[in-house]
């Protein structure tokens, strides 16, 4: 079917009606007004695969929806074309015996000559390349007279039109009006342009989708497919856990065990779980209908009683019966609209958990990865061959290590040594405990669930198993494998370099290496090997402690009136290129020894990788470098490896993990500066860490900075205005004007998301709707960049308040009135909150590194009050008026001491809301 649809968020409801009734293969649509922010999920006719392109401004937009079941046969692939206002969209079907091309055009009433040329040459392109090509679209061309191509006046726009088909042989299939405007003459301006008719029969005019004044073009497209049912049969299993550990129970593993390796013992455990699992387990089948819920039989009939309406007015023409179809039709939206408000209201009774899944259908798309592009920028001919595409570009950004010797560690070796673990049933216990029951699986396939639900009789097993490994540093070939699922980042979306890898590897073995984990922290902790200027992956730290220790410094140096140069280091996929024997080296120099250096060095060697693209699987691919992404040891393994970079450097200086930032004023230590960087450079070049020059940057505060420009590996460094640091969005006057815009507009994409994808959600669903996917994004990192001025702070309360006023119960009530009936309080007074709590982890040391240095506490003695008061900071600038130690100074000096001495974070805060609120 095609149809200018006019709003396809505004005719949803009609559209997937007419689904449920017709159920097309092949859905074309102009004028679908969606913007980029609009993902696909919030449409939710998942049964469909999406190909669109969007107008940037307000209107137009093409989209193309094939059915999966019934595509799943074809290779299909896609490109989109913007020409000024006019939008293009074409796809692609290849199969082992036919192919053809549809492609989908809006063009609008005011095109120029110039973009109508653009189009209508990719056309003769198009007709040249494809032997099976079906264009449909809004032309607007109601003064050409079809079928003989009679031009009505001297548009040159439709000259050329009538050029192009009589160069190109196109036929326009379209022999009835597809308009009608009441008072205006039916016209034709939606066609149907083929260079093959016999691709097509039966082209039927149908009513309109919702109250759309174009037509619906319905033909059949003559192909062979399998026939579909209405019904999609699922396998579902239900497992008697009580029968497993029973059976488990019953289980003599010391004599299984005798004498079996640390392989041998795996696949006799992994045998005996699979095994009695089946045992215990009843599959059962339910159909499931492929189709929206609150869509009953009963709309199916009032949709033809809609048709005949329509029939009936297109032969009369007459007031009446434009009336009676308009009518009706718009008390069948409104019904449907109804049916699914109530479809909400039930998923919302049958607790939190169905209204988060229901949510997440809703609101997080996934974006699934297509056909890749080759070198040659040929596309791949399936699945399979991209996903082979992808496997070849993550294996070649690791490092090949040259066999020679190894360079000389640069901190100091050191004499105590952990070489030994324990992994007792109690430790391995305790691991299976903890995990998530929403994790995935990994190669092995052991459900996360079944380890968690019998861990208090698989663990004894397992302790043994890893107990083997450890001591003969031989690990189950399993636990080496990972599957990787890519993930889109940004960019062409057919380029394998604008994917990032994730991997699942076993749970089993997530275990024991969250055992080693622990133990190793433990002594690199003690021994100081962890900077204490690294932030990422350590307990208690974060992005947060990042800036908040980054902006202490800056706002103290700005506020003496010295200027602050602030160098940005990128390394380049800094995790898959650390080199294996170079780790081993210098964890050997840390005092990581003995059986457990020699089980971390079989834990890195031998390792492998699939790329899942779809259904297909690439090929087996070995990993020649870098710490196993999405293993527990992969981020400390790398942080121990980036260490004694750190302790080189001279300028002050913080870490992310790989992201990194080094700080110093330019007036007296702009030679430190580029001295750190050649330290820097000198480093990367020994231990095989390239950084990626282009992304270094320098970002330059202070009124009197005297720009000096700064070298790294003989590129200069570009300095920036502006940069991202950990989500933060910052300006070289540290306003944080321009980040409350940024947030401001993320979450009002959020907040639009969430009107059009529930038709009026409850006071609880909405005040979960705003807890769990609008305030986060206004309250990321709040204790650092938390706004001062009034506009800011206005323009921040000013989402939550129009979001709240969607509800339909309080849409008329004051804003306060609003947030007392939902017991919300205003954004202003959650910053102040975040603020006090975030004081409170810094002074009594909740946080995994001393912050301290950022608050100054009195020496008075005669104070009255709590012990921990603040000592006022005098401060000169805005900035330093505005940090949190100064922001929170009064404030925190009125608690009670009460709210001081709570016993934990939790309990603080929720003291502290309630006094907040009694003020």
């Amino acid at each position: 079917m095609y149809t200018n649809i006019a709003s396809l968020l505004a005719k949803l409801d009609p559209l997937t009606l007419y689904i449920q009734e017709k159920n097309p293969a092949c859905i074309l649509l102009t004028e679908t007004w969606l913007s980029p922010v609009v993902p696909d999920s919030l449409i939710g006719l998942n049964d469909y695969i999406f190909y669109r392109t969007d107008r940037s401004s307000r209107g137009g937009g093409v989209c193309i929806l094939l059915n999966r079941t019934l595509f799943k046969q074809f290779s299909v692939t896609s490109c989109s074309k913007n020409y000024g206002n006019i939008e293009l969209i074409r796809v692609t079907c290849v199969s082992s015996c036919q192919s053809f091309s549809l492609v989908c055009i809006y063009r609008p009433p005011g095109s120029s000559v110039v973009e109508d040329e653009l189009l209508f040459e990719d056309i003769k392109l198009f007709c040249s390349h494809y032997s099976n090509l079906l264009i449909f679209g809004d032309f607007n061309f109601p003064k050409i007279s079809w079928p003989h191509l009679q031009l009505l006046d001297n548009d040159n726009s439709a000259i050329l039109f009538a050029d192009l088909l009589l160069e190109t042989n196109l036929m326009q299939l379209v022999s009835f009006p597809t308009r009608f405007r009441f008072g205006q003459t039916p016209s034709l301006i939606d066609l149907i342009l083929t260079n093959d008719p016999n691709l097509l029969c039966e082209i039927s005019q149908q009513p309109p989708i919702g109250i759309s004044d174009h037509c619906v073009i319905e033909t059949f497209l003559q192909y062979h497919i399998p026939p579909t049912e209405r019904y999609e049969r699922r396998e579902y299993t239900r497992i008697d856990f009580d029968g497993l550990n029973s059976d488990l129970a019953k289980i003599n593993w010391d004599s299984l065990y005798h004498t079996a390796n640390s392989i041998e013992a795996w696949d006799i455990f992994t045998n005996i779980l699979s095994d009695l699992t089946s045992q215990n387990t009843t599959t059962f089948h339910i159909n499931y209908i492929r189709t929206k819920p609150w869509i009953s039989s009963h709309f199916l009939k009032q949709a033809k009683i809609k048709k005949m309406l329509w029939n009936k007015f297109k032969v009369s023409g007459s007031q009446y019966d434009y009336d009676q179809h308009r009518g009706f039709s718009n008390k069948l939206k409104s019904d449907i609209r109804s049916a699914k408000y109530r479809y909400e209201l039930n998923v919302t009774k049958r607790g939190p958990k169905a209204v988060y899944k229901f949510v997440r259908g809703k609101m997080l798309s996934k974006v699934s990865v297509p056909i890749m592009c080759k070198n040659d920028n040929t596309l791949a001919a399936n699945e399979h061959q991209s996903a082979n595409l992808l496997a070849d570009f993550f294996q070649s950004v690791f490092t090949s290590e040259p066999h020679t010797n190894l360079p000389p560690c640069l901190s100091p070796h050191k004499e105590l040594f952990l070489s030994n673990i324990d992994f007792t049933e109690e430790l391995v216990l305790a691991e299976l405990i903890k995990i998530s029951e929403k994790s995935s699986p990994g190669p092995d396939g052991l459900s996360p669930l079944i380890l968690k639900k019998c861990a208090s009789w698989i663990a004894g097993p397992l302790s043994h198993i890893m107990t083997l490994s450890f001591q003969n540093s031989v690990l189950p070939p399993i636990w080496l494998q990972a599957l990787i699922t890519p993930i889109y980042k940004k960019g062409d979306k057919t380029k394998a370099e604008n994917y990032r890898p994730i991997s699942l590897t076993s749970i089993c073995s997530k275990v024991m290496e969250r055992i080693i984990w622990n133990q190793m922290f433990r002594f690199l902790n003690d021994q100081s090997i962890l900077s204490a200027n690294q932030h990422g992956f350590l307990p208690g730290r974060s992005t947060v402690t990042c800036l908040l220790q980054c902006l202490n410094t800056w706002t103290i140096s700005l506020d003496q009136n010295k200027p602050v140069d602030i160098i940005y280091l990128d390394f380049e996929k800094a995790f898959d290129r650390v080199p294996h024997r170079r780790l081993l080296r210098k964890l050997d120099n840390v005092g990581i020894r003995g059986l457990l250096l020699q089980w971390i060095q079989a834990f890195l060697r031998g390792r492998s990788f699939r790329v899942r693209v779809g259904s297909c699987y690439s090929s087996n691919r070995e990993v020649l470098s870098g710490v196993p992404q999405g293993s527990v040891l992969g981020p400390i393994l790398f942080l121990v490896y980036i260490s004694d970079l750190l302790s080189l450097l001279k300028s002050p200086h913080a870490f992310y993990a790989d992201d990194g930032r080094l700080f110093n004023n330019p007036l007296t230590s702009s030679q430190i500066i580029q001295s750190d960087l050649l330290t820097a450079q000198n480093w990367t070049s020994t231990w095989l860490m390239p950084l990626n020059n282009k992304k270094c940057v320098v970002f330059r505060l202070g009124k009197d900075n005297p720009n000096i420009p700064y070298t790294l590996d003989n590129h200069v460094l570009q300095p920036v205005n502006q940069i991202k640091d950990l989500g933060v969005l910052l300006d070289n006057n540290l306003s944080f004007s321009e980040h409350v815009n940024l947030v401001v507009k993320k979450a009002n994409t959020v907040k639009y998301l969430i009107q059009k994808a529930f038709v009026s959600p409850t006071e609880e669903l909405s005040k979960t709707l705003l807890v769990s996917y609008i305030r986060p994004i206004l309250e990321y990192a709040s204790v650092v960049w938390s706004p001062s001025l009034i506009g800011n702070k206005e323009l921040l309360e000013k989402v939550q308040r129009r979001y709240l006023k969607t509800v339909q119960t309080l849409k008329d009530k004051p804003y306060d009135v609003r947030l007392s009936l939902l017991k919300l309080p205003s954004l202003e007074k959650r910053r102040i909150i975040n603020d006090l709590v975030c004081t409170y982890n810094i002074l009594t040391h909740q946080f995994g590194i001393d912050l301290s240095n950022i608050f100054e506490l009195s020496a008075a003695s005669h104070l009255r009050g709590h012990s921990m008061k603040l000592h006022h900071q005098k401060y000169k600038t805005r900035w330093r008026q505005n940090f949190l130690s100064n922001r929170v100074f009064n404030l925190w000096n009125s608690l009670d001491s009460d709210l001081i001495e709570s016993s934990s974070t939790a309990s603080f805060k929720n003291k502290l809301y309630n006094h907040l609120t009694d003020l």
